[in-house]
């Protein structure tokens, strides 16, 4: 039985609190257990590799590859997405289990090499469900922190890491970028003054495996979709800082990669990323009280 197919379930607090619960739900999935003995074997980047991502993050604002492990996972982690839907959750409750996670520390080599090996997980992170049949579509034109998010140089001081667990099209409402170099406002002062060429604009459709990486300067959004796409959108995002950059709201955070937060840490940052939304206000404060 699918997810979607499965009966409705009347939730409670006591639920929600519980590991067992989720574990319940997603029985395919971990929650403290995967990380713990997670062998953390990522990799390393080719100097030739390195120095691309490098170069086409100063030019273009942004970077798009594959990942063997963000493949194999997606499948689970969209299953887990549509348990939330059908709960009634936010999808950012997916992160509640260690394969979530495991995603973004899989990218280690590339997150490192644009923000050290010392780097900070930021408390920022989320999941989307986008239906194209209820007319969903993704967030307007943004810059998730602006120019100063950059360096002298132009390189990141903080990313945003985008990974797509469902096929991301034009019709289901993929990203959408404005390269920084076809963008003449872009890590000054005055990058709320647009100024968008519209032949310059890029979609940057995307497949399970795949995951795009942005500065945060990058103007950036989710298109409208049609009620014609084959299926929903499901993606998950995370936000990653220097280790030398303060965070933009002053909160300390020192979460390090290959972090494994146990579940009720989880479940705090998981109400901090749903208090903003009106329909979740009030279980945010609840999971945090």
């Amino acid at each position: 039985m699918s997810p979607s197919e499965s009966p409705p379930v009347r939730l409670t607090l006591e639920m929600i609190r519980s590991p067992g619960f989720w574990r319940q739900q997603c029985p395919a999935l971990s929650i403290n257990g995967r990380l713990a003995s997670w062998d953390r074997d990522v990799g390393t980047l080719s100097s030739t590799t390195r120095d691309i991502y490098q170069q086409h993050m100063r030019e273009e604002g942004y970077i798009q590859d594959r990942n063997l492990a963000c493949e194999r996972l997606a499948p689970a982690l969209a299953d887990a997405v549509r348990t939330c839907k059908r709960l009634g959750l936010s999808p950012v409750f997916v992160f509640v289990f260690d394969e979530a996670w495991e995603c973004f520390y899989s990218l280690y080599p590339m997150i490192s090499s644009m923000l050290g090996e010392t780097y900070r997980v930021l408390p920022d992170f989320f999941a989307w469900h986008i239906d194209p049949q209820a007319g969903e579509s993704g967030n307007i034109p943004h810059r998730d922190q602006g120019y100063k998010s950059l360096a002298e140089d132009r390189s990141p001081k903080s990313l945003t890491v985008w990974i797509p667990l469902t096929e991301a099209t034009p019709q289901n409402s993929c990203i959408y970028v404005l390269p920084a170099n076809r963008d003449p406002v872009y890590g000054t002062e005055n990058e709320d003054k647009l100024q968008v060429d519209l032949t310059q604009i890029r979609a940057l459709p995307a497949k399970p495996g795949d995951f795009i990486v942005w500065s945060q300067a990058l103007l950036h959004w989710g298109s409208a979709t049609t009620r014609f796409a084959a299926h929903p959108r499901i993606s998950l995002g995370m936000d990653f800082r220097r280790a030398d950059f303060p965070d933009f709201d002053g909160t300390e955070f020192n979460v390090v990669p290959f972090a494994n937060l146990d579940f009720n840490e989880r479940l705090k940052l998981i109400a901090r990323n749903i208090h903003a939304f009106p329909q979740w206000a009030q279980l945010a404060q609840l999971l945090v009280s």
